[in-house]
């Protein structure tokens, strides 16, 4: 609005965010008090009365934002190796397949 960024919600998770979304709308939001967005120099000093619980916050968000990192990384790996064991198993089962087929030719 007026070429200023506002949060009219936010919320701490997607299920808080399903469950109490609903019980807003557009003439509850425009009785709420806004405040501009400041961005600082240091990102990490916290835009609120209760500095402590923000910056607590934040910091446990960075942390689990470096442990799903690893874990996406660790999948990748997985996968990687999933997928090159499927396709070593396609090719040893084309093998086997021609294999049989020259034997079944054999009986013949």
């Amino acid at each position: 609005k007026d070429d200023t960024f506002h949060v009219a919600y936010a919320f701490r998770t997607h299920e808080a965010y399903e469950l109490e979304l609903p019980k807003y709308d557009i003439q509850s939001a425009k009785k709420l008090h806004y405040r501009q967005w400041e961005i600082t120099e240091n990102v990490g000093q916290a835009q609120a009365d209760n500095n402590v619980d923000l910056l607590k916050e934040r910091d446990e968000l960075l942390s689990q934002n470096m442990q799903l990192t690893v874990k996406i990384e660790n999948l990748k790996i997985k996968a990687e190796t999933n997928e090159l064991m499927i396709l070593e198993n396609n090719e040893t089962i084309e093998i086997l397949k021609k294999k049989i087929a020259m034997l079944k030719q054999r009986e013949i």
